[in-house]
């Protein structure tokens, strides 16, 4: 009979694995995030007080929290079977996103919660502690421990919820006061972003879920731009399986000349905009992939606008092979058929918005477009058959009029395509040609008579 023997894994050698899993700082408190919105909590709390020499993060949430016993459960690695089935609003699937998402952040975890019916409770995790003593040493607090928590939220102590201390975070280690502020005020403004975008959908309506970053509210954003002027809705369709339903919904966004600066600054500008094009992928009403066609289709410059919204129920995720992070899918086979068919929609829509952008501005008598279809070319001309152009030139001799074509046809070689292309994709609102400075062109309209008089 073959003998018995103890494969556990090293606990030194097994949380540097833990804490490899491959999440960001913004991806990781996401995770934490899903926890809080599984307990119902209405409102959750980011915060990185910026002051400290050696910041630390606080994540609270009003949520059910947790007594004593249901908190050593989930303070324990892998503590829920991913395949069991779980109920429709809860985000997580591999019980162990509380502990990898803080470890893949954090030296030192401390969770206290509360229940409405329990006493505050506290544990905490020293990866310091694991790997000196080689064993998984949970540490739990006493009441006398909580309430001397520098950065214990007092509210707990009288309210169910729970909040989650991240101490000793690598990536703010070993900075000079300086650069440590910036550091966490770009790491604040970067997570808010992700946050605003992520959850956007469970921070609207009347049910909606407040969600704070150092101490300001977030307000959501729609990748849709749903309610602004000329965003439009295309083709839905719903593919049946048997662990759930699959819903597809196509989207056209405006034209970025048609979107308020307002909104444009908050989406991260025209480019981001732009470049964000494709599937966007939720799981329980949370965005898990934003943009990318993902195989389905080719990134289109006049595709830009285009996007196709995907909801899926969180038991689907053995179909969808999500990851432990939550933060990537694979699609399966017969959505991929229905996604090449119906995605083509919304791009055709994309290129049309922008064709008629373009033949709105090119019908003008100051210019001609020359486009060969056989030899897919195009060329910008100054028109020189404009009436205006001829009336000012009736008077010119043969040689003045030669000149002055010859200059007109050489501000047509160097119209600066490339610089306004660049431009354009980047702040198309900012580009106010109907405002040429007056004063400039008088000066120039003046040395070009004494050039014609000369």
């Amino acid at each position: 009979m073959p003998e018995l023997v103890n494969g556990n894994p090293s606990p030194k050698s097994h949380i540097k694995t833990l804490m490899r899993i491959g999440y960001d700082l913004n991806s990781a408190i996401a995770d934490i995030i899903d926890n809080s919105l599984s307990s119902e909590a209405t409102t959750i709390s980011v915060t990185c007080p910026p002051d400290s020499a050696e910041p630390v993060i606080l994540i609270s949430d009003n949520g059910f929290g947790m007594s004593e016993e249901e908190l050593l459960l989930n303070m324990r690695i892998g503590c829920k079977d991913p395949s069991q089935e779980r109920e429709a609003k809860d985000l997580g699937r591999f019980g162990s996103g509380m502990k990898t998402a803080s470890f893949s952040q954090a030296r030192k975890l401390i969770v206290i919660s509360k229940t409405k019916n329990s006493n505050v409770c506290g544990a905490y995790w020293d990866i310091d502690e694991i790997e000196d003593s080689d064993s998984w040493c949970l540490k739990k607090l006493n009441i006398n421990e909580i309430k001397n928590i520098p950065q214990l939220d007092n509210d707990i102590l009288s309210k169910c919820g729970t909040q989650l201390i991240w101490e000793k975070i690598p990536k703010f280690s070993s900075k000079d006061h300086t650069s440590l502020e910036l550091e966490v005020a770009s790491s604040m403004t970067d997570l808010s972003k992700y946050l605003a975008l992520h959850f956007h959908k469970f921070m609207q309506g009347v049910s909606k879920v407040v969600i704070k970053v150092q101490n300001r509210e977030l307000k959501p954003l729609d990748p849709f731009l749903k309610g602004v002027d000329g965003s439009q809705d295309g083709p839905q369709e719903t593919i049946r399986t048997k662990n759930g339903k699959v819903s597809i919904k196509t989207h056209i966004l405006p034209h970025p000349s048609r979107i308020q600066k307002s909104i444009i600054d908050a989406h991260g500008g025209v480019d981001e905009i732009y470049k964000n094009q494709g599937l966007y992928i939720y799981r329980a009403n949370r965005l898990i992939i934003a943009g990318g066609w993902m195989g389905i289709s080719n990134t289109n410059i006049l595709g830009n606008l285009a996007r196709v919204e995907i909801n899926i129920p969180a038991s689907l995720d053995d179909e969808w092979s999500t990851d432990v992070k939550k933060s990537s899918m694979q699609l399966p086979t017969k959505v991929k058929t229905v996604l090449r068919r119906i995605g083509r929609v919304p791009v055709e829509s994309s290129k049309k918005e922008h064709k008629y952008k373009g033949k709105v501005e090119i019908a003008n008598q100051y210019w001609e477009i020359i486009e060969d279809k056989v030899e897919k070319t195009i060329k910008y001309h100054v028109a020189l058959n404009n009436s205006e152009l001829n009336t000012l030139t009736a008077d010119l001799t043969k040689e003045k009029k030669r000149n002055l074509k010859s200059f007109l046809q050489n501000l047509s070689k160097n119209l600066p395509y490339y610089h306004i292309f660049q431009k354009h994709a980047e702040n198309p609102r900012g580009i106010k040609q109907n405002e040429i400075d007056l004063d400039a062109l008088i000066d120039v309209s003046s040395e070009l008579d004494e050039l014609w008089n000369t």
